[in-house]
């Protein structure tokens, strides 16, 4: 089995840093001086490493979630060891699928909690290091923020290969070589919803872009929704 380390190396790393934190109350109990701690953390190699380490918790978390439920109601074994560890003291009442999404929110408050504490800073020095560190926690809730959303895309293609109706794709048909074996997976989403094409204020036409130059469309029947195949060659607008 892998080490604990291997397994949550996001909840390791938070630990390091409140022993970094614990080491300057050793000192003084009121701790004046935190920049220097903020700026290791966040910036620099460090920060790198607690981005990639983030980003690769965060946009994994729906993933997780829904694998952690499908589990829990398929494995009876499973579910009564998930319960148990719930049951503990150190989950503060706590559900699991309650707990994983714990990361993103807290990412979410580092920037404004720190520039809050800038703002109580009176030493420059100290507020400008304040400053920064709240400047790259920033940088990296937007990137963590940029790999959920390609994440979430990725699943919806996923989705979507999984519904993809390919039995109108005829020997005869110019899409059959293309895309008989094609997999959504290995593509990017650049855009999903309604496309219109603002002409005025007052006026905006329903558009269908070629851009993305493969478009799935939903059709629904009476059971489920699938999504056939289409390429067009020219660009359509509809009012």
């Amino acid at each position: 089995y892998p080490s604990p380390t291997t397994v949550f190396p996001v909840c390791f790393c938070a630990d390091a840093f409140y022993e970094h934190l614990k080491k300057l109350r050793q000192h003084n109990f009121i701790v004046k001086a935190i920049g220097t701690t903020l700026l290791n953390r966040f910036g620099g190699t460090e920060g790198e490493w607690f981005q990639k380490l983030t980003s690769r918790f965060c946009s994994h978390q729906t993933w997780a979630l829904e694998q952690l439920k499908m589990r829990q109601k398929k494995d009876p074994r499973f579910n009564s060891f998930i319960l148990e560890a719930e049951s503990r003291p150190q989950c503060r009442r706590l559900q699991l699928k309650d707990i994983i999404p714990t990361e993103m929110q807290r990412l979410t408050k580092y920037p404004l909690l720190l520039e809050n504490i800038a703002k109580c800073t009176e030493d420059t020095l100290e507020k400008e290091s304040i400053q920064q560190s709240a400047e790259c926690c920033r940088k990296i809730l937007n990137h963590v923020n940029e790999e959920v959303k390609q994440m979430e895309n990725l699943l919806t293609l996923k989705d979507y290969q999984r519904r993809l109706d390919t039995s109108g794709l005829k020997p005869s048909n110019e899409l059959y070589l293309e895309y008989k074996y094609l997999d959504l997976a290995q593509r990017r989403m650049i855009y999903e919803g309604p496309l219109t094409w603002r002409v005025t204020k007052e006026k905006t036409l329903g558009a269908l872009s070629t851009l993305q130059t493969l478009v799935c469309f939903n059709v629904s029947t009476n059971r489920l929704s699938d999504f056939i195949l289409h390429k067009p060659k020219l660009l359509l607008f509809c009012c």
